[in-house]
Order: structure tokens, then C-alpha cells, then sequence
């Protein structure tokens, strides 16, 4: 059962662009992966010393430095500068107390990447149907005066 949970997880988070890593019953996402110069990062994590300072680093420059919640958890936004490096970088998330500690590569691209069609076609259609729906109520509506 765990086996199945991990894969519908990972293949969840390879469909929406989330990192994961887990180090020593630490865990920690990172979206939207890959990033760009200027995005906007969230940052999750769990399984961490209780209220630990923590530091966030992407390459060489701290990104965060602050402390977890008291249940082991913290969620943290950031933007990417821009400019920024273009490639392949380093993701750390470094738990001063030493219980956890995570390092991963995080990818930087040059620019966000392109929507995908099939959901742009899927809002069209929604908005298709919407407009439909609410055109065929205003003319019962208008039939219904008339009467």
C-alpha cells in the first residue's frame, strides 16, 4: 500500500513541476520545478527538529533564514532573483541543529515554461459550455416575459 501511495505521489508530483526529496525522515517540496529567473518558489517541508533555525540556500545565495514551526514543519515563499544563474543549481535546506539536513539539484530555466494546450483547450470548452448555459437562460427568461 505504501509502495502504490509513493508512486501516485511521485507521479503527481512529476505532472505539476514539484521537487521532492526526503533525507533522514526529512522531507521537502519545492515548487514549480523548474524555475526561472524572477518565479516565484514555495518552499514545504516536514520532519524537521522542532522550531530549528533553518537556512535556504539555491546555489550559493541564502534564500530564507528563519525557523520551523514547533510541529516540525515550515512553508516558505521566494522569488528567484532575476537575473540568476540558468541551469542546473543547488537546492539545500540546512537545519542548524544538524537532525536534517537536505541537498538536491533544482533546475533553473531561461523563462517559465509553455501552458500546456490540452488544458487551455479544456478552459475553452468550459467557457464554451458556460456561455452556452447561460445564454439558453437568458433567452428562457426572455421567452417567459413575452408569454
Amino acid at each position: 500500500m505504501r509502495t502504490a501511495t509513493l508512486i501516485i505521489a511521485l507521479a503527481l508530483a512529476t505532472l505539476l513541476g514539484v521537487a521532492r526529496a526526503e533525507a533522514g525522515g526529512c522531507a521537502v517540496t519545492v515548487s514549480p520545478d523548474p524555475g526561472w529567473p524572477g518565479a516565484n518558489v514555495t518552499v514545504t517541508g516536514s520532519g524537521f527538529a522542532l522550531g530549528a533555525d533553518i537556512t535556504i540556500y539555491l546555489g550559493d545565495f541564502p534564500m530564507y533564514d528563519g525557523f520551523i514551526e514547533f510541529d516540525g514543519t515550515f512553508r516558505i515563499g521566494f522569488r528567484i532573483p532575476n537575473p540568476f544563474t540558468v541551469g542546473e543549481v543547488s537546492f539545500v535546506v540546512q537545519d542548524h541543529t544538524s537532525v536534517c539536513g537536505i541537498t538536491q539539484p533544482y533546475s533553473i530555466s531561461f523563462e517559465p515554461p509553455e501552458p500546456d494546450p490540452a488544458i487551455e483547450l479544456w478552459g475553452l470548452a468550459l467557457l464554451v459550455v458556460a456561455g452556452a448555459v447561460l445564454g439558453l437562460g437568458v433567452a428562457g427568461i426572455a421567452m417567459k416575459r413575452k408569454q
